[in-house]
Formats: C-alpha cells, sequence, structure tokens
C-alpha cells in the first residue's frame, strides 16, 4: 500500500468548526510538479466532503470523539486557538 500526503490538513474543533490548513503547502507544490492538478483538485474535493460531513454530524465518528483530551493544551496555530478535544486530520491518499 502507498500512501500519499496531499499536503491539506483539516482541523475540527470540538464545537464542530472546521478550519483548512496548509493551502499554501499545496499550491507550492502544485506549482512546483509535486502533485499533479488532478490530484491537487481531488484534495480541495475531498477536504471539502469531509467538512459536509462534518457539518452534518456524520464525522468523526462518535467513537473518535470520545477520545479523552491530552494535557498541554491549549496552543496556537495560524491564529486558531486549538484545544486538546480538537482533531487534526491529513488528508492522504491510498493505493494499492
Amino acid at each position: 500500500m502507498i500512501v500519499t500526503d496531499l499536503f491539506l490538513d483539516l482541523w475540527i474543533t470540538r464545537d464542530g468548526r472546521c478550519f483548512v490548513l496548509d493551502e499554501e503547502e499545496l499550491a507550492n507544490a502544485l506549482v512546483n510538479h509535486v502533485i499533479s492538478s488532478r490530484l491537487a483538485y481531488d484534495a480541495r474535493r475531498r477536504l471539502k466532503c469531509l467538512a459536509q460531513k462534518v457539518k452534518a454530524d456524520r464525522f468523526p465518528l462518535p467513537e473518535v470523539r470520545r477520545i479523552e483530551p491530552l494535557q498541554g493544551f491549549p496552543l496556537t496555530l495560524d491564529k486558531i486557538k486549538i484545544s486538546s478535544a480538537d482533531l487534526l486530520l491529513p488528508l492522504l491518499f491510498t493505493a494499492r
């Protein structure tokens, strides 16, 4: 199995807000031919789909929502205050 990082990350707060991280990283990868325009389009499409599922309360699964918070938070990332109850999802592509 091959796993490819599609550069984008989705930050989900405990109250269901979503923040897209690393858009510049995806843009740079596209400009530098690290990722194809087709794969970049697919990454954005998948991220939009995940964000819609979060807003519809269909993602993440209840088991994930019940995970106990880690100690040592909050912290700030790109001006977003992050708590230990938030969830960061790197967007990955799996090929067989």
